[in-house]
């Protein structure tokens, strides 16, 4: 690669993190972002670290994992609910969205291998699997006190939230993050 090629490369991919990151901003601001049912919050704040991941590797998807985590503390300052104290830890709120960026990049990059036309809509499936699985496990690891005096109860409640929130965000990823990755991965050839 010459030096031209690598300078629009680093160039394309701060572009990336800007506009993805900015999308991330906009949607903590606006009711786009985290849609309150209750006392849970169905989130699309997901969907622009996919993104940033799929198209710009696991290194830009960290960096908007990481603006997703910053903002998921900020929403639960903004906008307390009974799940705002385990948010503003940073163990809960932004290291696993860094992590979620990241591994999303690789999970795209070997997906890719097998079916580069299906990847995307598999990796954005199995990623908001695994970003639910995460951050629902430590909630119930380290907050358990948030869903109920006994564990059974704190498993439950948790379950509920994985069918309800889950099932939705799975749904809405792979129905947005597929044709918006291809309209933006084709546009640039």
């Amino acid at each position: 690669m010459n030096s031209v090629t690598t300078q629009r490369e680093k160039t394309r991919k701060i572009v990336l993190i800007g506009i993805l990151g900015g999308l991330t901003v906009f949607l903590t601001f606006t009711p786009f972002g985290f849609i309150p049912i209750g006392p849970i919050t169905l989130t699309t704040m997901h969907i622009p670290v996919i993104l940033a991941a799929c198209i710009g590797g696991p290194l830009v998807g960290g960096i908007v994992g990481l603006m997703f985590g910053l903002a998921s503390m900020v929403n639960a300052i903004l906008k307390p609910s009974i799940l705002s104290p385990a948010f503003l830890n940073p163990f809960i709120s932004v290291i696993p969205r860094i992590i979620f960026g990241v591994a999303t990049g690789y999970i795209h990059l070997g997906l890719t291998k097998i079916s580069k036309t299906s990847a995307i809509y598999y990796t954005s499936i199995l990623v908001t699997l695994l970003h639910s699985l995460l951050i629902l496990s430590l909630l119930f690891f380290f907050y358990q006190s948030l869903f109920g005096a006994n564990t059974q109860a704190a498993f439950l409640l948790i379950l509920t939230i994985f069918f309800t929130n889950t099932l939705p965000e799975i749904f809405t990823a792979a129905l947005i993050v597929s044709p918006i990755y291809f309209g933006l991965t084709h546009s640039k050839k």
